[in-house]
């Protein structure tokens, strides 16, 4: 007995729609295959089992039917779908985070001026969190914000920006918390139209 011939896939349908010369019945078939899931869980032997018919026919139709190449397109379909929803999301709660660095941001750069009494420690620390928040979500900046001149970076910068504060006058903390205000605030708004220009 020879066997019956492979199911041609159309091409104004997906797949793992129902194909022109696929039953019903044998369609629904498919769809318990699909249906028992992605990677080790889908097998001819528990599509049988769950179908209640001989392996070696499940073997036939899935051969007639082509339901590993079909149920593979499905699994594709279905990745990328995913995938797409996930970057959409992370997109989102990225725009989400940056709204609420840009408000932070804005905050801390207009109350730097009345905190001339932070520490160094704790102007340091405010100072840290902020920025670091803002390299999470935008990456590394190629420029450091500092009240140091010269180009430092890591520990030694930080020990340096704690050095300088630590000796400044109360007046000049002020003056320096507020020129710093200022160039956050400035950033603040080169970042708020770079987003404006994105949409």
């Amino acid at each position: 007995m020879s066997a019956a011939p492979k199911v041609q896939l159309a091409e104004d349908r997906e797949p793992w729609a129902q194909q022109q010369g696929e039953s019903k019945r044998a369609f629904a078939q498919f769809r318990a295959y699909l249906g028992l899931g992605r990677g080790n869980a889908r097998t001819l032997t528990k599509a049988a089992e769950n179908l209640t018919l001989s392996y070696g026919h499940v073997r036939n139709l899935a051969s007639q039917y082509l339901w590993d190449p079909r149920a593979r397109a499905y699994d594709e379909y279905h990745q990328r779908v995913a995938e797409a929803e996930w970057l959409e999301e992370r997109r989102q709660a990225l725009a989400d985070d940056a709204r609420i660095l840009r408000a932070a941001t804005g905050k801390i750069a207009a109350e730097l001026g009345r905190l001339s009494s932070l520490t160094p420690d704790q102007f340091l620390r405010l100072l840290d969190i902020t920025l670091r928040h803002r390299r999470v979500l935008y990456g590394d900046p190629t420029t450091i914000i500092s009240l140091a001149d010269g180009a430092q970076s890591g520990s030694d910068m930080a020990s340096v920006v704690a050095e300088t504060f630590a000796k400044l006058s109360p007046e000049n903390r002020r003056a320096q918390l507020i020129d710093l205000g200022e160039k956050l605030r400035r950033r603040q708004e080169a970042t708020a139209e770079e987003d404006e220009g994105v949409r």
